[in-house]
């Protein structure tokens, strides 16, 4: 049986993807949930990208006959997934190259000294973040995700952007697939070939039927006989 793993991105927790799971073909499923992995399995510590997929892989016993589906920063995760057990990744709203991420700060030392300094969870910055974000069908989703922020540790707002921007070697592996919305504000769409959707950085929820059609239609082709 094809299992198909779900990983949300930076602060995201599993519902981003509540939308998407019963458009897809009945299959075992499961959910991770990033915010309990890394306080379970990366306590006291902070992982780069290819340590947790490591981690991941070894609990969850991912094989190359698993399909990872990754939003946003867990696309970035499913596509370390795929170099380290050849599982297959799908990547929504996400990215193989960190310099995609529109963030204004993505230097390591920068961002863990904001990080404990608190400036990343500060009500000042997120209040400018809301103020510009532009699209009106994603607001309230967008500016949950900033508020749930003061509720996170510093630890683990820190373990997610390092996630994301510490250094690491090379991919020599390609996503399965890349959907992506052109209008998408967080991340950068891709030089890539990729899908187009609609939407914004949150087509995974508010337009999941067209983010389902690429992926059923992948899914058939790789069923087993």
């Amino acid at each position: 049986m094809i299992r198909i793993v779900f990983i949300p991105g930076y602060t995201e927790d599993p519902s981003i993807f509540d939308a998407l799971v019963p458009l897809l073909p009945t299959h075992q499923a499961l959910r991770i949930s990033n915010q309990e992995e890394l306080a379970a399995g990366f306590a006291g510590k902070s992982p780069d990208v290819v340590g947790y997929a490591a981690y991941l892989a070894k609990k969850y016993a991912i094989q190359e006959r698993d399909i990872v589906i990754g939003h946003s920063m867990g696309g970035w995760i499913s596509i370390h997934l795929k170099q380290q057990t050849g599982c297959k990744a799908i990547l929504v709203g996400s990215f193989t190259d960190p310099g995609k991420v529109r963030m204004p700060y993505q230097q390591p030392w920068l961002l863990k000294a904001l990080t404990w300094l608190g400036v990343i969870q500060g009500r000042r910055l997120n209040k400018t973040f809301k103020k510009l974000y532009p699209h009106d069908e994603s607001r309230a989703l967008y500016t949950s995700l900033l508020d749930r922020l003061p509720a996170f540790s510093r630890r683990y707002v820190w373990q997610q952007l390092k996630l994301i921007f510490s250094p690491v070697p090379a991919l020599t592996v390609s996503p399965d697939i890349r959907i992506h919305a052109r209008r998408d504000n967080v991340v950068k769409y891709p030089d890539e070939a990729y899908v187009q959707v609609a939407g914004d950085h949150f087509s995974v929820l508010f337009h999941a039927a067209e983010v389902a059609a690429p992926i059923q239609a992948f899914m058939q082709a790789v069923r087993p006989a």
